[in-house]
């Protein structure tokens, strides 16, 4: 579906474009009017968008579990290694944040197949999951719970602590992935109209 037609179908001119873009690559939300085309449309899709499968590892097992909610967050680590005289960033950590409701879900995952204690070279690379689903590549250690937005906040800052000193991984700092990590989940609930006290608000300032 062109932009054009996208933005017929949310009830504006065929010249709206821009607004249209706006939507899809700004994060410009649109209004609740402009939406109800699609929504009637694909409801069903969108519902089924936010039923997430993840590979869980506990007390020594693997399984499934559904999880409901939306993705607001997907944060990765990276290492680099070198392979035949060529720069590689391989993804070897991510967190996943979810919402449901009023709720949050903080999912962090490892790459199938990586040890911490194994130096990632060209050999210990062809022992990480390749899959062509993305998703299937990763693991998560125990099963998430659902928290607040005081408790998602503090485990997102906590997390970046540890990212930065290196007690997340002996293997790396990763200093400014953590302050990224903070950054986009504030980000995103600043631009839900969620208030947030550790930001500081100049737009009213004289």
């Amino acid at each position: 579906m062109r932009n054009e037609d996208i933005a017929v179908k949310a009830g504006l001119s065929a010249k709206s474009v821009s607004l249209v873009s706006r939507w899809l690559n700004d994060g410009v939300l649109a209004t609740e009017r402009q939406m109800r085309f699609f929504v009637k449309e694909f409801g069903e899709q969108l519902k089924r968008k936010s039923e997430h499968l993840l590979t869980i590892e506990q007390d020594g097992k693997q399984f499934f579990i559904k999880l409901t909610g939306d993705l607001i967050v997907k944060h990765v680590l990276r290492e680099r290694i070198f392979v035949n005289r060529k720069q590689l960033n391989i993804a070897i950590h991510r967190f996943l944040i979810f919402r449901k409701g009023d709720n949050y879900y903080i999912v962090p995952q490892d790459r199938k197949g990586f040890d911490s204690n194994r130096r990632l070279d060209n050999d210990s690379l062809n022992s990480l999951s390749h899959c062509d689903s993305e998703d299937a590549n990763w693991i998560s250690k125990g099963v998430p719970k659902l928290l607040s937005l005081d408790e998602l906040l503090k485990c997102v800052d906590s997390l970046a602590l540890e990212l930065a000193e290196g007690r997340f991984s002996s293997r790396n700092k990763y200093v400014y992935s953590g302050q990224e990590l903070q950054f986009s989940i504030r980000r995103y609930l600043m631009g839900e109209g969620i208030h947030l006290p550790d930001v500081i608000d100049i737009s009213t300032q004289n």
